[in-house]
């Protein structure tokens, strides 16, 4: 079957914290059954602590599996490998959670 999936949201970083909003699914449009395609709302927070990032996030459904989904959440811990010295290309500057 088909798949259609849209990702947008942002985020705010602040020192060494960062927050993020995100909307997962495509408003406005029908999948199956002539449910709509919205997914989920997703709350990021993560915290770095000098190469090791700790993150959490929160998927609130928006679906109509809400009756029978509380959400779901996740914990990350990212350790951030970076080259010695300057790097031989610019590097374009992402989130990472």
């Amino acid at each position: 079957a088909k798949f259609n999936q849209l990702y947008t949201g942002a985020y705010w970083e602040y020192a060494y914290m960062s927050i993020g909003l995100w909307y997962r699914g495509i408003p406005m449009k029908k999948t199956f059954e002539s449910y709509f395609n919205n997914d989920a709302v997703v709350i990021v927070f993560s915290y770095t602590f000098d190469k090791l990032k700790m993150g959490y996030s929160y998927d609130i459904t928006t679906s109509h599996l809400l009756t029978r989904s509380a959400g779901s959440h996740e914990v990350s811990l990212v350790y951030v490998m970076m080259p010695k010295g300057k790097p031989k290309r610019k590097i374009v500057p992402c989130p990472m959670q």
